[in-house]
């Protein structure tokens, strides 16, 4: 459900073509010895989406091929090749692929409890200029993995 454009609830959808790898602590737990509560890479087709109202800890994604939208100062905002997004814990974090797009994405989320200073503190997500090479260290985690 959205209100003027706005989700309103958590969502995950994965859409037909999309295919996920991720990690957690459960299966790889040096994941936890650094923060880290899901690391992931996200091949995703039309349909795909996430929505997370109150995330428990800060999330980085780096877009690395196609084309998807994210939710950024209250309005959907098209990603560049790239491009890097960082949200804070606690704050509206969404995203998705439009019809017609397919969207590769790398990322990380980390588990940030309250009270505990978060990663990236700010009121809304964040586009960075410049990229990280997040999609390269995954892509080689999920290799040796």
């Amino acid at each position: 459900m959205e209100i003027h454009g706005i989700p309103q609830q958590d969502v995950t959808l994965d859409g037909p073509g999309t295919r996920c790898w991720f990690l957690t602590p459960d299966v790889c737990p040096l994941l936890a010895a650094h923060g880290l509560a899901r690391v992931g890479i996200d091949d995703s087709d039309a349909g795909y989406q996430r929505v997370r109202l109150r995330p428990a800890g800060s999330f980085i994604l780096e877009s690395s091929e196609g084309q998807g939208r994210i939710l950024l100062e209250g309005r959907w905002q098209n990603t560049v090749e790239g491009g890097v997004v960082m949200a804070p814990p606690r704050a509206l974090n969404a995203f998705h692929t439009p019809e017609g797009h397919r969207w590769k994405i790398a990322y990380a989320r980390y588990d940030e409890p309250p009270g505990v200073h978060p990663l990236i503190d700010a009121g809304s997500p964040l586009r960075l200029s410049g990229h990280t090479q997040l999609t390269r260290a995954l892509s080689g985690l999920r290799d040796e993995w």
